[in-house]
């Protein structure tokens, strides 16, 4: 094998692992919205509230909540 075919594999997984870290630091340093902010302290106030919003958008902010009533949970 030619030094080409030993080098682009460990280039391409290099590439691929820079791409996912930036990806997760992106995801950990993004800035909370308002509403997120808001859905934050009525979970604080009213953990009974996830219920709703299981129902609620046909549950798409359901997750959303799930992941901030961890994080209360954990503090």
């Amino acid at each position: 094998m030619g030094s080409m075919g030993f080098f682009l594999p460990i280039f391409i997984a290099f590439c691929v692992g820079v791409a996912v870290a930036l990806g997760f630091i992106d995801k950990i340093l993004k800035p909370k919205g308002s509403y997120e902010k808001w859905l934050e302290e009525e979970l604080k106030t009213n953990p009974d509230y996830i219920n709703w919003l299981k129902v609620a958008n046909r549950g798409k902010d359901y997750r959303l909540g799930l992941r901030i009533l961890r994080k209360i949970k954990r503090r």
